[in-house]
């Protein structure tokens, strides 16, 4: 499972969108973890594909970038 976490540069440090976590391929367009860290971000989507974070984190390849 590949995990991509955005950050938007242009937003605040407590924005509660400033980060987003989406699974590649995923085909339900609208589920995406948000949150103000990276790792609230992966909380959130954890809840939405009913697995432990702790799961998605050591068994997903999280990839990171940035936009402005």
């Amino acid at each position: 499972m590949n995990v991509t976490i955005s950050e938007n540069l242009n937003s605040g440090k407590r924005d509660p969108l400033r980060f987003c976590a989406t699974v590649e391929g995923d085909t339900n367009q609208n589920r995406g973890g948000f949150g103000t860290s990276e790792r609230a971000a992966l909380w959130s989507l954890a809840q939405q594909l009913n697995i432990h974070p702790a799961t998605l984190t050591v068994t997903a390849t999280i990839e990171r970038l940035a936009v402005r």
